[in-house]
């Protein structure tokens, strides 16, 4: 005696074995849009892309104005997930009084929702990092 068969292949032999096909496989990868705040559309998949996108071997060789940019456009949490993957590399910060300090990112901490790390004993916000120039794990 064989055995039954439990899970067709494909679609098209779920269909001929059970009659009717109830779910869609492809529909479980990507869910279906949503609307923001703002109106616009988005969707899970979308925004998770977004907040991997920017790594730091990404942002080495990058200028002090591009980095700069490219930091304020992320959202806090994913300010604080880039600072967490930048703990343990070489950076350039600017000071308050515009002087530049190289170092280790280390020390890294939360406050009022942001990052705040440490160089060269120092603590200073993502917004005064002026370059990487090492990754961590490079």
């Amino acid at each position: 005696m064989s055995p039954a068969l439990i899970a067709p292949a494909s679609a098209v032999a779920a269909k001929a074995v059970h009659g009717v096909m109830s779910l869609n496989p492809t529909s479980l990868l990507a869910p279906a849009p949503t609307k923001t705040a703002g109106g616009a559309s988005a969707n899970f998949a979308s925004t998770l892309g977004r907040a991997t996108t920017v790594s730091p071997s990404g942002l080495v060789g990058m200028s002090p104005a591009d980095l700069r940019k490219t930091i304020s456009s992320l959202n806090p949490d994913q300010q604080t997930a880039l600072s967490q993957q930048l703990v343990g590399a070489d950076v350039t910060v600017q000071d308050a009084s515009g002087r530049l300090v190289s170092g280790a990112l280390n020390k890294l901490r939360i406050e009022n929702g942001f990052p705040v790390f440490s160089v060269a004993g120092q603590d200073y916000s993502l917004g005064q990092l002026a370059a990487v120039n090492k990754p961590a794990y490079a």
